[in-house]
């Protein structure tokens, strides 16, 4: 459907026969108000402890951020040393067992392992007691030099040789050479038996010559003497064997308990650490969402500021009148969202009405027109049909634009009510930065520039925004002075059915300059205490309804809604009790 060109506001007529005097105000006391005085302190006392909150929050998570990096650091050093200390240790198994040369590379690897582990001074004080109970082992492979006796000084394979990468011989040279003893002892035991033989048969032969009774002593006492030089070397074989077995055992034992200690230690360190990792990350959440609150709530307090009041409200009539007036810069054509009020005075959460000033009646007085009210809360109690989101006053569901069907609402705008419109101060302009991709009209294009203009003919002070034509640079600032930052939405690549997935461009724009700008832009506004609002929100509290302006492109002027500008009052509609009073007195000369 074509949208309706708004028709320029025109000016309101001015009255023809008399002049209406202002009406009458009571006279005030000299001096500042003291409401006024109590209204500001308890702002800035407020804005104080925010603000301390605020910075105590983050040097919280500062120093919980810092501490357990320090503890993750501290972790890692620990594991880089053990891992180390275990591929030291197992090269050296490896050498002790097979003593092959390694290259020059790992020769000068382990030569630096050596020196470290050997002074107990240079390792982790946790693995001292691996480090002592294989400098212990180095000394029975490698020989001990203090050692009295000399087999401990030589060692099982004797010393290390540094220049050829291995030791003197290797365990698995020991068992060869055993190997080959006994195949030896094997060999000339067949031989000897075989002599046997022969000199049996040789006896056998000098029997017939000799006495028997000699020669079978004679052989009795060679064969026990051989069989006695075999079993003796047998023997020694058997117990060389069993040493080395057992010893072999022992290492393997103790080198298995070792690393079982090991790992049973590191899994209890490292499940504590976990632990640990766990309790910080979740007094971190509790803290983000504690400044999150606040922030929230400070974004609450500085948006939602009273502007005025309703005067005077009929019933079956769309016009009312509001206590702003000339005094306090009121132009035709201001908006303004109306609530009602709550206990205490406080104002209700969602607004009743929005209306429209369309004529000045005096420096305290106006007539407004009311552009569109709420639906009762049955009809607005369920989901927007276009966006799949409750309904709230963003949402056109929440809205009767007929007014013809404002008997509808059940809750008409009535004397006292509250006005709200956050762009609009009687007493100072209001200032703003802009931030993101702003499509009021829904073409798709960037109307950042139209946008700005249009603050700035409201009388809003735009202290600053991101520059898209230059890296999404903030031009202008951000400080201190600065009200709100109004955070628009993030560009999306591509439309059309040939698109990517709405979700992946998402991530891609979040990702992407404009989100990252936003995003650091955004955490500056929370630093320095100025509220964050989204724009759908902030047009909505302003007396927008609707992101669909009319294009701004055209040379049409704009009404907040999209729809025509208020037009001049019927010249029948009721005015203030004083005002009319006022107006029918005869003129003073």
């Amino acid at each position: 459907m074509a949208k309706q060109k708004p028709q320029a506001p025109q000016k309101p007529a001015r009255a023809q026969t008399r002049r209406v005097p202002p009406p009458k105000q009571p006279k005030e006391k000299g001096g500042t108000p003291v409401v006024l005085i109590i209204f500001l302190v308890f702002f800035i006392l407020v804005s104080l402890v925010l603000g301390v909150f605020l910075y105590l929050a983050q040097d919280k998570i500062d120093t919980a951020t810092k501490r357990y990096e320090q503890q993750a650091a501290e972790t890692k050093k620990w594991q880089d040393a053990e891992k180390v200390q275990r591929q030291y240790f197992t090269q050296k198994l490896r050498s002790w067992w097979d003593s092959t040369a390694i290259d020059a590379q790992d020769l000068r690897t382990l030569a630096d392992m050596e020196s470290e582990f050997s002074d107990p001074g240079k390792t982790d004080p946790r693995n001292d007691g691996a480090n002592k109970w294989f400098l212990a082992l180095r000394a029975v492979m490698e020989g001990d030099p203090n050692a009295r006796d000399a087999d401990a000084r030589k060692g099982l394979v004797g010393p290390y040789d540094n220049q050829n990468g291995k030791p003197a011989t290797s365990m698995k040279e020991l068992l060869d050479n055993l190997k080959k003893q006994v195949a030896t002892l094997t060999a000339n035991f067949k031989e000897e038996q075989d002599k046997l033989a022969k000199k049996t048969q040789e006896l056998e032969n000098y029997k017939k010559e000799y006495n028997r009774d000699v020669v079978d002593a004679e052989v009795k006492k060679v064969r026990t003497d051989y069989e006695r030089q075999i079993k003796a070397r047998l023997d020694e074989k058997d117990k060389t064997i069993a040493d080395l077995n057992r010893k072999m055992a022992e290492v393997t034992r103790d080198f298995e308990k070792m690393l079982a200690e090991r790992k049973k230690v590191q899994d209890a360190e490292l499940a504590k650490k976990d632990e640990e990792v766990k309790e910080t990350k979740r007094l971190v959440d509790i803290e983000r969402a504690e400044i999150k609150r606040k922030s929230q709530a400070a974004e609450e307090l500085a948006i939602d500021k009273i502007r005025g009041h309703v005067l005077r409200a009929e019933g079956g009539s769309e016009n009312i009148y509001i206590d702003l007036g000339s005094n306090h810069r009121v132009t035709p054509g201001l908006k303004f969202s109306v609530r009602g009020q709550g206990p205490g005075g406080k104002p209700e959460r969602e607004p009743k009405a929005m209306i429209e000033v369309i004529s000045i009646v005096g420096p305290s007085v106006s007539l407004a027109r009311v552009t569109r009210v709420a639906k009762p809360e049955f009809a607005r109690s369920g989901r927007d049909p276009v966006t799949n989101k409750p309904i709230d006053p963003t949402s056109e569901e929440y809205w009767i634009n007929d007014p013809k069907q404002f008997w509808h609402s059940r809750t008409p705008v009535t004397k006292g009510d509250l006005l709200f419109n956050p762009l609009w101060d009687p007493n100072e302009p209001v200032h703003v930065v802009l931030a993101g991709f702003f499509d009021l009209d829904g073409d798709g294009s960037d109307d950042l520039d139209f946008f700005r203009r249009y603050l700035t003919d409201v009388g809003v002070h735009v202290d600053g925004y991101l520059d898209p034509n230059n890296d999404n640079q903030l031009k202008g600032k951000l400080d201190y002075q600065t009200d709100y930052l109004i955070v628009g939405g993030l560009p999306l690549l591509e439309t059309g059915p040939t698109a990517a997935p709405l979700a992946d461009q998402v991530k891609q724009s979040i990702g992407g300059p404009t989100g990252k700008a936003v995003a650091e832009l955004n955490k500056a506004a929370l630093e320095k205490g100025v509220a964050v609002v989204r724009l759908k929100d902030f047009l909505a509290k302003m007396g927008f309804t609707s992101l669909r302006l009319p294009n701004p492109r055209s040379s049409l002027p704009i009404s907040g809604n999209g729809e025509a500008p208020a037009e001049k009052p019927a010249d029948n509609a009721k005015k203030p009790a004083k005002a009319e009073e006022e107006e029918e007195a005869p003129k003073k000369p």
